[in-house]
């Protein structure tokens, strides 16, 4: 689940629909997909609007990311 607000990647338990972790990404995420493999995660940031800021891709790695920032 992707937050505009907090510029994050919240990672989410789907038998218990709780936080597990949350991930930094970029300012404005807009979509996100998951490798088949479940390991990586891909967000595309729209950005602020600052120079080189627009279209980002961000690159999450969901085996470390679990544990680390729950909230």
């Amino acid at each position: 689940m992707l937050s505009k607000h907090d510029h994050t990647l919240a990672i989410v338990d789907p038998a218990t629909l709780k936080v597990v972790a949350t991930a930094p990404v970029g300012d404005d995420p807009h979509e996100v997909i998951a490798t088949a493999d479940g390991k990586l995660a891909y967000v595309s940031n729209y950005g602020g609007g600052g120079a080189g800021a627009l279209h980002t891709l961000a690159v999450i790695d969901l085996v470390e990311s679990e544990g680390a920032g729950a909230d």
